[in-house]
């Protein structure tokens, strides 16, 4: 027998019959197991290096001072940090079912419940355990409430799958005082006895999240509850994580559903008052309605939180609620959605119970936000959705497109968001058929000339070291337009590369997933008109106010409106004034014209060598194996319409650089996001807002090679003309509601 450093080896002969590891030695192991895990992830950045690149970093030093940009509300008037306690002291109690053998706190809860069948939608309670089987589950949850008047309205939280003994619901208690303390009854969820080793429970888990919030509405009624006259039964927000964000969204789908889809035979008739959803690292898919990828009712506001270093759910699923647009040729969305990526961010540190641990696949310490700081991250982006959401500031959705405007509030870190508000109407989505030419719009055309590879793909949710077992939960819902280009002669990469190699190279990097290495910027331009300005502004809903037009949000000027450097690859989207087919024109005279009061344009950088061929070094690899350029990407940008023509630049509305490359144990990967452009016209010089949109071009500079992904072209304003199958927008020219108008209720 020998021991060495607390490992004993019991042998005889040449043969060991028995090793034994003490605790001490076990430890060390592991230690040492998790360090050549992490010593194939070298060149990960830290929060403080990607909020250097992405402009983050300026924007928080210039924090306070007397020009630097922040949220205002319609006045003008500086908003205060939405994740700092409000007026209300705060009460809590909990309700619960009288059947609770291991839940005794729920059992001698204040409020009594009576239980849930759950059976037709999952029967697998482990009833050994819980002493209760799917047909009468408890309905539990824990109360932070204002004390006062109200009516208060309601957001209910739900919690994912972990250990069922780990009891989830109360990690989110620092969400339930904040928004308790800012005028909200919160209620989060128990639904434990759901978790464990299986799958396929989550449309019970959205039921019964509809139940508790149909249940809310009833202790209103009740005299003898806390709560008795005190809930505004007009207003809900559900939230939800990881599989409990799926929940959350599937909630608001089947809450419009007389019956679930699954089974016509089992009635539903919610009908709730839901007004936004909040997924937090979700997943998705694990549950679809009648095996349909359905969207989020228009009328309901929506916003999805993932970080880089989640190793649960490591692909940005999220992504996929948002990218269900709604109709076409208009989005049909009457609330604004949004998407906030927060580099360091992990999975278990949004709640407080889970954050104790880690992530199944653990980050290297140095690329971690710490949990008080995720905390308040999740804190102020979720307080912000619920002021806008609940129609009470809305102007805090600012916030939520251009997070640099709390710069003063966030951790430093890197932001990156895509948004979508009231309004829009598709002009290109890359997914109305197999032919590229065609725009989503009758009379549209798309052309692209100088390119060395382009095609119409489904876009991806990012690249994995990790196999093919990954590439099902990599769909994005959605397609995009891959373009890629080469540097003219003397410039960045060989342009003598033939077309085949463009295509296996491009091919190798569709199978890892084509969308890319886009990096959360600096801050762009205030958004979409999802935002009321009310008075202060210059008459019309939806406008910034002008001290704030010219406004980057990130410390830095905003450059000049000139055109990028021009002579390269080119894309053009022109009304033809032609009916087209797939492939070809019908010759049909009218199509769909658009007057235009603001352009997007979602678009990831997938990689990109600035002039001179080499990109700087700063630890981080980019697809085709170089080191990652901290130099912003750039790209000339001209718009025309029936008033005239503006000349831009991409970079001029918003810093887009690579997405980091993000390492945790077992490898590395990117998000491939796309990143929201926001173009208003009123803010362009020769052009201006509520004129006819004839063509919008962008050209790449023929110094740089590189590839992007579009993912989508919104305009902002109105169909003009009517055509066959088309509808048109409701939204005025130039007075777009912001999401949930000042009356509280949806359009």
């Amino acid at each position: 027998m020998y021991t060495f450093r607390g490992i004993v080896l019991d042998r005889q002969g040449g043969t060991i019959r028995a090793l034994r590891v003490t605790g001490r030695a076990c430890a060390l192991l592991v230690v040492g197991a998790i360090a050549v895990a992490f010593s194939g992830c070298a060149g990960f950045d830290t929060p403080d290096r990607r909020a250097e690149l992405s402009g983050f970093q300026q924007a928080a030093a210039a924090a306070g001072e007397p020009d630097a940009p922040v949220v205002r509300d319609g006045e003008g008037r500086p908003l205060s940090d939405p994740s700092r306690e409000g007026p209300y002291q705060v009460g809590t109690f909990r309700y619960g079912s009288e059947h609770n053998p291991r839940r005794p706190e729920y059992r001698d809860a204040a409020v009594e419940s009576e239980p849930f069948d759950i059976s037709p939608f999952f029967d697998g309670v482990n009833e050994s355990f819980w002493g209760f089987d799917a047909s009468e589950v408890p309905v539990n949850g824990m109360v932070w409430h204002p004390e006062g008047s109200g009516p208060f309205p309601v957001v209910l939280v739900v919690h994912g799958n972990h250990n069922p003994g780990a009891f989830s619901e109360g990690g989110y208690d620092y969400l339930g005082r904040l928004l308790a303390s800012r005028g909200s009854i919160v209620v989060s969820v128990d639904q434990n006895f759901l978790n464990g080793p299986h799958t396929g429970e989550n449309d019970a888990r959205a039921v019964l999240l509809l139940e508790h919030a149909a249940r809310m509405g009833r202790l209103n009624g009740d005299e003898g509850s806390p709560l008795a006259g005190r809930v505004d039964t007009d207003r809900i927000v559900l939230m939800g994580h990881s599989r409990g964000g799926e929940a959350a969204a599937v909630a608001a789908i089947l809450n419009e559903k007389d019956y679930y889809p699954d089974d016509g035979t089992v009635e539903l008739d919610y009908d709730l008052p839901i007004r936004g959803v909040v997924s937090i690292a979700p997943v998705e898919g694990q549950y679809r309605p009648a095996e349909r990828e359905l969207a989020i009712p228009p009328e309901v506001a929506f916003l999805v939180l993932h970080g880089s270093q989640d190793g649960d759910v490591s692909q940005h699923m999220g992504l996929r609620f948002f990218s269900r647009m709604q109709g076409a040729p208009e989005t049909g969305e009457r609330a604004p959605r949004n998407t906030v990526w927060i580099y360091g961010a992990n999975h278990a540190q949004f709640n407080s119970r889970w954050a104790r641990g880690q992530d199944p696949r653990p980050s290297p310490p140095g690329a971690l936000l710490s949990a008080e700081d995720q905390f308040r991250a999740a804190s102020v982006f979720m307080s912000a959705f619920v002021e806008l959401a609940f129609a009470r500031e809305p102007a805090y959705g600012r916030l939520l497109e251009n997070p640099a405007l709390g710069a003063a509030w966030l951790p430093e870190t890197e932001y990156r968001t895509q948004y979508r508000g009231p309004g829009a109407v598709i002009l290109n989505s890359f997914q109305d058929d197999a032919d590229f030419r065609t725009a989503a719009l009758p009379g549209w055309r798309n052309e692209l000339t100088g390119a060395s590879f382009w095609a119409e793909l489904p876009a991806r949710l990012g690249d994995e070291d990790w196999g093919e077992e990954h590439s099902e939960f990599a769909r994005q819902s959605t397609y995009g337009l891959v373009w890629e280009w080469e540097a003219a002669a003397g410039n960045g990469r060989n342009t003598e590369q033939s077309n085949d190699e463009h295509n296996e190279q491009h091919s190798e990097a569709h199978n890892e997933g084509p969308l890319a290495q886009n990096e959360r910027s600096r801050a762009q331009n205030e958004g979409p008109l999802t935002q009321n300005d009310g008075a202060g502004g210059d008459g019309a809903e939806g406008r910034r106010a002008p001290d704030e037009s010219n406004e980057r949000g990130d410390g830095a000027e905003r450059p000049t409106e000139t055109a990028a450097t021009s002579g390269g690859s080119r894309l053009v989207v022109e009304y033809t004034g032609e009916q087209t087919g797939v492939g070809e024109s019908t010759g049909a005279e009218g199509g769909a014209r658009l007057v235009a009061d603001a352009l997007s344009i979602d678009l990831a950088l997938l990689s990109w060598i600035p002039a001179g061929g080499e990109a700087t070094p700063d630890g981080a690899q980019n697809r085709d194996g170089e080191a990652e350029s901290p130099e912003a990407f750039d790209a000339a940008l001209r718009i025309e319409t029936s008033e005239g023509v503006a000349e831009t630049s991409l970079a001029a509305h918003r810093r887009i650089t690579e997405v980091p490359r993000a390492s945790i144990l077992g490898g590395t990967y990117r998000h491939d996001l796309p990143e929201t452009i926001w173009i208003d016209l009123d803010e362009l010089s020769g052009v201006s807002a509520g004129q006819d949109l004839l063509r919008v071009e962008i050209e790449m500079p023929d110094e740089s090679s590189g590839r992007v992904l579009i993912t989508s072209m919104l305009v902002y304003g109105e169909l003009r003309d009517q055509v066959e199958g088309l509808s048109v927008s409701t939204v005025e020219s130039g007075s777009a509601r912001p999401a949930n108008a000042e009356s509280g209720g949806s359009e």
